[in-house]
């Protein structure tokens, strides 16, 4: 499991480092300080001395690389469409948006992060501080394009796991199925002002779909090739077309602020 962020490179990116290392890159990587490497230490015949560099040695990689794509690869995934739509075009622009940046925490703290298993040598909180302040970097910049990319694959490997433990768990999952809806309207083409929002995704049927559909997200949550068996899941359905009419209504922000003062009602009750 490899974890380290890695924006689209820019023509700005070059010139910088022409000018400070007098070096022509014409594709230089730009990476953010934080890194993590884990690897199973389970070689076949000896293995270098990877932990010299950083690298963590584990039994088992699998909670480490969960603990990652649920909250990382899934917060990118929910602020990349809800923010895009929003008008946001940069993560820290996005984390830069009180709305936004709760959203995020809430969401972590209260429907993703209790479902993970238990990662060795990690403090889930500390974790979850981690993200939020890498994800809020003004010096990184990464693109909502980018995380907005293939979100046929990225919805139900990083999202959509969660919904479903969450399921089982009988806890709450509001703001996920908010993400989701975020997904469908963004599939529509344009954002909360009207301008078009670029559509990078292999599954163009489905965009097609979502125009066709309108404000009704059913059609798309049909596709079992993303959403299984939740598509016809009568509660999970209901939350994501409740969703879908608030953005409309509302715009992202004001969807997320009608779902975050249901959690802290919820939580009230509870």
């Amino acid at each position: 499991m490899v974890d380290r962020i890695t924006p689209t490179t820019t023509t700005e990116d070059r010139h910088v480092i022409a000018a400070r290392l007098g070096v022509a890159d014409r594709w230089p990587v730009v990476t953010e300080p934080f890194r993590q490497w884990v690897i199973e230490d389970a070689f076949c015949n000896g293995r270098p001395p990877l932990e010299r560099v950083g690298v963590q040695l584990v039994a088992d990689v699998a909670p480490y690389e969960q603990m990652k794509t649920r909250l990382l690869n899934g917060a990118h995934t929910a602020l990349g469409y809800l923010g895009h739509l929003a008008g946001h075009r940069t993560t820290d622009q996005v984390m830069s948006d009180p709305v936004f940046r709760r959203y995020l925490q809430t969401m972590m703290a209260e429907e993703i992060a209790p479902l993970l298993p238990h990662v060795p040598g990690v403090d889930l909180e500390d974790y979850q501080r981690t993200l939020v302040r890498r994800l809020a970097n003004p010096r990184m910049g990464d693109e909502l394009t980018r995380l907005c990319r293939r979100g046929s694959t990225k919805v139900p490997n990083y999202l959509l796991p969660s919904v479903r433990a969450a399921r089982l768990s009988g806890r709450p999952h509001e703001l996920l199925a908010l993400a989701v809806a975020g997904w469908i309207r963004f599939l529509r083409g344009y954002d909360d002002a009207g301008r078009p929002v670029p559509l990078d995704d292999p599954r163009r049927d489905l965009i097609e779909v979502a125009r066709g559909a309108g404000t009704d997200p059913r059609p798309v949550l049909l596709d079992r090739d993303v959403f299984g068996d939740l598509g016809s899941r009568p509660d999970f359905v209901r939350a994501v077309e409740g969703h879908s009419v608030a953005l409309d209504r509302c715009g992202p922000r004001g969807a997320i602020g009608a779902c975050l003062s249901v959690h802290t009602r919820m939580e009230a009750a509870g």
